[in-house]
């Protein structure tokens, strides 16, 4: 194979692997590369009979199995941070369907 069709397909390869459209948000466990923290963002209720508050999602931050802080956040925000944490290299291990039920306006629980 000469060099030059090596590289087109390379190129095919290449924007075929980021042509991949996330079509939507799903609260997510994300574990460190090395297993010691583990990030939970779970789905938010007010009540039991409430419906899913789509705007607020509760995230939980564990360090080595002991957990360190329980906060509320917004979509916004969580989607953020789950970019970061994967472009530090952490791994999507789940997704946390069974909502919280907690206030959002408490603010760190």
């Amino acid at each position: 194979m000469t060099p030059e069709k090596l590289a087109q397909g390379m190129s095919t390869t290449l924007k075929n692997l980021y042509s991949i459209k996330v079509k939507a948000i799903h609260p997510m466990k994300l574990q460190s590369s090395d297993g010691n923290m583990v990030l939970d963002f779970f789905p938010v209720k007010v009540s039991k009979d409430a419906a899913i508050d789509t705007n607020y999602y509760l995230k939980v931050l564990n360090f080595r199995d002991n957990q360190q802080s329980c906060k509320c956040v917004t979509k916004r925000d969580m989607q953020r941070e789950v970019d970061e944490r994967i472009a530090l290299g952490y791994n999507v291990i789940g997704f946390n369907t069974i909502p919280a039920i907690t206030n959002p306006m408490y603010g760190a629980v």
